[in-house]
């Protein structure tokens, strides 16, 4: 999007289309390309590394954490001035949303003042919901003694709940990004 951004302005500006036609039609491009490959790739992992629960969670799960990414990315390149800038922001926001998703950092040794950051976090309900459909109804998994879904806090989280919350996620960062594409101005004509 943001290498596409001259050609947009150009066209919006004619009145070829509108920026929720345009935004559509570039997350239809993407979203369509990536349902075969993550079906394929998920299922090789899934069989392969011998996963518990259900791979059709696991595909959907990770097929929408992609598709967030690519909202995100598409949010990101249309608020910043070039795609210069938005590379770097966009790796700042992912690689934090690694770190506060409650693998390195446990929710509940995190300060009361981030736990917002842990609720805005699609990271945080995607590798939650993988911990779920991975380890739900297993006695065995343990860490020093705590089964891992209590240890990490995802004891009493329902999988298909963490999947609505990662879709309306989704849907968030559309959302942002046809208003950045429809109202922000940061270019020149």
């Amino acid at each position: 999007m943001g290498t596409e951004r001259a050609l947009y302005i150009r066209e919006r500006n004619d009145g070829l289309y509108r920026p929720v036609t345009y935004l559509v039609f570039k997350l239809l491009d993407e979203l369509l390309i990536m349902a075969p490959v993550t079906a394929g790739s998920t299922a090789a992992v899934f069989h392969a590394c011998q996963l518990q629960g259900s791979w059709l969670l696991f595909w959907l799960v990770h097929y929408a954490t992609l598709a967030n990414g690519t909202a995100l990315a598409y949010f990101l390149a249309s608020i910043t001035p070039s795609i210069m800038v938005a590379m770097p922001v966009l790796s700042f926001v992912l690689v934090l949303g690694l770190i506060l998703c409650g693998f390195m950092i446990r929710v509940a040794a995190m300060p009361s003042y981030w736990s917002w950051a842990v609720k805005v976090n699609v990271v945080h309900y995607a590798w939650g919901a993988l911990m779920i459909n991975q380890y739900e109804g297993s006695k065995k998994s343990t860490l020093g003694g705590i089964n891992v879904l209590t240890y990490f806090g995802f004891a009493d989280a329902d999988a298909w709940s963490y999947l609505i919350i990662i879709v309306g996620m989704l849907f968030g960062w559309s959302f942002l990004a046809w208003l950045a594409l429809a109202f922000a101005r940061n270019h020149r004509r």
